[in-house]
């Protein structure tokens, strides 16, 4: 299974835990970018819907049980074409 992670920056340090997790269990993961001096936050965000796209599903890591707006479009999104979406903590 094709996984996409979102999460809030401040969580982004908790990536290598989950990507490890996952991979053991035969997933691959796929992570937004968190900066990039190239592109603008727009053309991230579109970068980002393009992981979500591929995917088989959106993992939402909201350690403290919280979504933020970035994360809160990209659960739109994925809900929007159809993809499962499924949460740390749930909402």
């Amino acid at each position: 299974m094709l996984i996409t992670i979102s999460m809030s920056k401040r969580f982004f340090q908790d990536a290598s835990y989950l990507i490890r997790y996952f991979m053991m269990h035969g997933n691959r993961v796929l992570l937004p970018r968190i900066k990039n001096k190239y592109l603008t936050k727009e053309q991230l965000k579109e970068q980002f819907f393009k992981k979500i796209d591929r995917a088989d599903c959106l993992y939402v890591y909201n350690k403290d049980g919280k979504i933020g707006e970035s994360v809160l479009l990209e659960i739109l999104y994925a809900k929007k074409i159809g993809k499962s979406v499924y949460y740390f903590k749930n909402v």
